[in-house]
């Protein structure tokens, strides 16, 4: 087919001797194979690509050598040494066995010694620094952010309270910006300082975080042959499926949410700046193959749901992150049940779900109707929902309009705009007791029917709760 990119299946890597093809042992190698390279290794090491791709890049632009063909040392003086720029001091290469020279000369051996330190960074975890209590995965982005950290240094440079630039906040920008992916850092963590002193030191109760795993971003480099993966990407509308493997060639537009089986992959190209890859995908009735770019992937299984039309984007994206994620489902028959009244037990289930909620040791429910439902004594525990004033929590009622802004407000608000004007609604004004939590949905776009009946008793339909949630994560996202 007479592919311009290198796929790392197809290239055979050995650290004893590795030279690319056409290249000196004092040359860099075309960019795609060093892409290629940096993604095998990483790989092959259970790291997510864009992390190992994102720190070579942000270190020497993914170069060993100089334009004069001399192994590129830091400037600065601090010992970095190569692609990665691998620093340390001469114990502690002596200790590991590492081969300064080689560090120097060969680029595989360098890529994989600088994973080798960030995978001894990750093993810090819950020891020396903290961790994600539900990131379980090595292929959640997020859960590199502190070895990411530590692999630069514990200084206070790369302490977010006091400096604006870390170093692993350019990374994870980079991966934003070059690996086309949205991901979910932390802003600001607690971390404490002996008197006077200048590294970062995580005391116990400091070292356990949370992350929601609608919060979590998966690894778009780490897809099988055989995998069944979906189109989706929060900024575009459609996407380009590709006749060659890079930017250039011809394509057809696919929209969201339609579910790809992979084919071959990864591939790179030659653009120094995209630090995404190329897929061979191909649609589970084969009537469309060809060529994505991975950050328009998303990893899972979705269903097609007939009742869900093609040109409702919104829905479609909305209804498929849910599933992917595994908090709701449709029927047996094959449909979702857009219209469908949502009950409440069934809001109960998406949201303890989606917020990963456990039912606290000791609670004692104070409905008296929750039929044993583990979900809705979880949402009553949490104050998600509660009883009405004669004790029932009514599981199996329809979720009213007016009670889900209620409880997404109660949920998620802190992150919202404050409102700064009252919203028009033809059937509710500011007297209407839960005005205060609509206008806060309206105003934040999570419902659009300013100037229209909000109806505020009528039920909540299944996709219509899926499309509030979707909002209510792409409204939180812009505000951090």
């Amino acid at each position: 087919m007479g592919k311009k990119a290198i796929g790392v299946s197809l290239l055979v890597f050995t650290l004893l001797c590795f030279v690319f093809p056409g290249a000196t042992a004092a040359e860099n190698g075309t960019i795609a194979e060093r892409k290629a390279l940096l993604s095998e290794l990483a790989i092959q090491y259970d790291v997510p690509p864009e992390i190992v791709l994102a720190i070579a890049y942000q270190e020497t632009q993914m170069r060993q050598f100089d334009e004069n063909g001399d192994p590129i040392l830091n400037a600065d003086g601090d010992g970095g040494i190569g692609i990665m720029q691998v620093t340390m001091s001469p114990s502690e290469l002596e200790q590991k066995g590492i081969d300064e020279q080689r560090l120097k000369d060969d680029i595989a051996y360098n890529i994989e010694v600088g994973i080798m330190q960030l995978l001894e960074k990750k093993a810090w975890e819950g020891r020396l620094l903290p961790s994600f209590q539900q990131v379980t995965s090595p292929a959640i982005l997020e859960g590199w952010y502190f070895p990411v950290l530590a692999y630069n240094g514990l200084e206070q440079r790369n302490d977010p309270n006091r400096s604006n630039r870390t170093y692993q906040d350019q990374i994870f920008a980079t991966i934003e910006s070059r690996a086309l992916l949205r991901t979910n850092p932390p802003s600001s963590f607690e971390v404490t300082y002996n008197e006077g002193g200048n590294i970062m030191r995580f005391l116990e109760e400091q070292r356990n975080l949370s992350i929601l795993k609608k919060q979590r971003t998966e690894s778009r480099q780490m897809f099988q042959e055989g995998e069944i993966v979906f189109t989706f990407h929060p900024e575009h509308e459609a996407m380009n499926l590709r006749s060659e493997p890079n930017t250039s060639s011809s394509f057809e537009k696919v929209t969201h949410a339609h579910p790809f089986t992979v084919v071959s992959g990864p591939y790179y190209d030659n653009n120094l700046n995209n630090l995404f890859a190329f897929y061979e995908i191909k649609s589970l009735d084969g009537t469309q193959t060809g060529y994505l770019a991975s950050s328009y992937l998303h990893p899972g299984e979705i269903s097609i749901f007939p009742d869900i039309q093609v040109t409702n984007t919104e829905m479609r994206s909305a209804v498929a992150m849910l599933e992917a994620r595994g908090s709701l489902s449709g029927y047996p028959d094959g449909t979702f049940g857009t219209n469908i009244p949502l009950q409440r037990r069934h809001a109960a289930k998406i949201l303890v779900e989606e917020l990963e909620l456990s039912l606290p040791a000791g609670f004692e429910s104070k409905a008296t109707d929750h039929e044993d439902n583990t979900y809705m004594l979880i949402a009553e525990a949490h104050g998600i929902l509660t009883p009405y004033s004669d004790g029932t929590i009514r599981p199996r009622d329809s979720f009213r309009r007016s009670q889900m802004a209620l409880v997404l407000t109660r949920l998620f608000g802190e992150d919202f705009t404050e409102p700064t004007r009252e919203v028009s609604f033809t059937d509710i004004d500011s007297s209407f007791s839960g005005f205060e939590a609509i206008n806060r949905l309206a105003y934040n776009g999570i419902t659009k029917v300013e100037g229209d009946a909000f109806r505020p008793n009528e039920s909540v339909r299944r996709g219509q709760f899926a499309v509030f949630l979707a909002r209510v994560d792409e409204r939180v996202a812009n505000n951090e």
